[in-house]
């Protein structure tokens, strides 16, 4: 299993500001018109197969996971 990483670019055309525009993208399933996103870079990492005890699937460890995944390597 693999695990992708993508770097955006956000046209803030209603000025909703970084805040928003993050609760936007945590909750796309309720799309917001005035955000205009731009896949700019991506990143693969293979994690081997799916658990749901990995720690990427755990909400207090999924920031340092991202980092040991995408910062360190």
């Amino acid at each position: 299993m693999e695990v992708h990483e993508f770097t955006i670019m956000v046209v803030d055309h209603d000025e909703v500001g970084v805040e928003e525009a993050s609760e936007i993208f945590e909750n796309i399933k309720y799309p917001n018109h005035c955000m205009s996103p731009k896949v700019m870079r991506t990143k693969t990492v293979e994690i081997g197969e799916w658990s749901d005890d990995l720690p990427i699937n755990q909400k207090d460890k999924i920031e340092q996971e991202y980092r040991r995944l995408f910062c360190e390597n």
